[in-house]
C-alpha cells in the first residue's frame, strides 16, 4: 500500500497538492517472506491450457478421461502462494499437533485430512488478522487421535467464490495447475525431466523428503514440490472429466463425494507427477502421502 500526503501553507489541500502514483504489480515469481508460512511467491492472473494435451502432457502415460478434454482457463485474481508444501514446523506454528508419519520439521506435514487443511487455512488467517475464508458447520470435537470431520463448509466471501476471500485458503484445482505450469509447456512442474523436480517412487526411498530439496527444485515461478513429494489438497469436489467445465475462475462441481488431490506423491510412479494428473480422496481420509499448500488472493 502507498500512502501519499501533502500540506499547503494555509492548511487547505487542493487537487494540485497530490501527485498520481502508479504501483506496479510484482513480477511473476517475486518472493516475499511470511513469519509463519515461509517464502511466498507471486502468481499473476492469466490464462493457460488446463488438462492433458497430446504432445505436452502425455509422457509416461496417455491422456486419460479424468484429465480431458483440455480447455483454456482464465484466472482473474493474482495469488500469493506458499513456495513449499506446509512443513511440520509450520503446522506446529499454527497451533496444531503434528500427525505426520514421517517425522521431520523440514518435511511436509501429512496425515492431514481435508477438513484439517481447511482449519489450517483459517488458523493462518486468524494469525494474520484476516477474515477467515471458510465457515465450517457441525464439526465433531477436535480430539487428538480422532478424525476431524464436519457436515458442511461454505466460503465467507459475499460472492461465494474463494478467490474473493481476504484470508488464506486452499487453491482451487485450476489455480494449482496454473501455478505448477508457471507459464510453460513442460509436463512436470519445472522440467521435462521428472528426476530434476520430483520425489517419486524411483528416487524417494518410499518416504517424504524435506521440502525444496530435489536437484533443481523450483519451477519458473520459484515454487517447489508441485511434482512429487506429497500430494496436496485442493478446494474442489472431483469432476470425473472436464466436459462442460467452466473456463473462468472454475471451482469444480457444487457437490460430490471426494475432494481433488494434486501433485503426485513420493511412492507413486512418475506419471503421477505430471502437472495434469488428478487424484482424489474423501475429505475425512488421511494418508502419509497427502499434505497441503496455502494460497491467498493478492490484495
Amino acid at each position: 500500500m502507498v500512502r501519499c500526503t501533502a500540506t499547503a501553507s494555509d492548511g487547505a489541500l487542493t487537487g494540485e497538492a497530490f501527485a498520481e502514483v502508479t504501483v506496479e504489480a510484482p513480477q511473476a515469481g517475486a518472493a516475499r517472506s511470511h513469519p509463519r508460512l515461509g517464502t511466498l511467491r507471486y502468481v499473476p492472473a492469466g490464462s493457460f491450457t488446463m488438462g492433458c494435451v497430446a504432445g505436452r502432457d502425455d509422457v509416461l502415460r496417455d491422456c486419460g478421461s479424468l484429465e480431458s478434454p483440455s480447455r483454456t482457463v482464465t484466472l482473474t485474481s493474482a495469488l500469493w502462494v506458499m513456495e513449499s508444501e506446509l512443513t511440520q514446523a509450520q503446522w506446529a506454528g499454527l497451533g496444531f499437533q503434528n500427525p505426520s508419519g514421517f517425522s521431520g520439521m523440514a518435511k511436509p506435514v501429512e496425515r492431514v485430512n481435508w477438513w484439517e487443511a481447511i482449519e489450517a487455512a483459517n488458523a493462518a488467517s486468524r494469525e494474520d488478522g484476516l477474515a477467515e475464508c471458510y465457515v465450517l458447520t457441525s464439526c465433531n470435537a477436535n480430539v487428538v487421535g480422532e478424525d476431524r470431520e464436519c457436515l458442511g463448509v461454505s466460503v465467507s466471501a459475499g460472492s461465494g467464490h474463494p478467490k474473493d476471500c481476504a484470508g488464506w485458503r486452499l487453491p482451487t484445482e485450476a489455480e494449482w495447475e496454473y501455478a505448477a505450469r508457471a507459464g510453460t509447456s513442460l509436463p512436470f512442474a519445472g522440467s521435462d525431466d521428472v528426476d530434476q523436480v520430483a520425489w517419486y517412487d524411483q528416487n524417494s526411498g518410499s518416504k517424504s523428503q524435506p521440502v525444496c530439496t530435489t536437484p533443481t527444485p523450483r519451477n519458473a515461478w520459484g515454487l517447489c514440490d508441485l511434482s512429487g513429494n506429497v500430494g496436496e489438497w485442493c478446494w474442489d469436489w472431483l469432476a470425473t472429466s472436464y466436459v462442460g467445465a467452466a473456463t473462468i475462475d472454475p471451482t469444480g462441481p457444487t457437490s460430490g463425494t471426494t475432494r481433488v488431490v494434486r501433485g503426485g506423491v513420493f511412492r507413486a510412479d512418475a506419471g503421477g507427477a505430471r502437472a495434469s494428473y488428478r487424484a482424489f480422496n474423501s475429505a475425512g481420509s488421511r494418508f502419509d502421502s497427502i499434505g497441503l499448500r496455502l494460497v491467498r488472493s493478492a490484495p
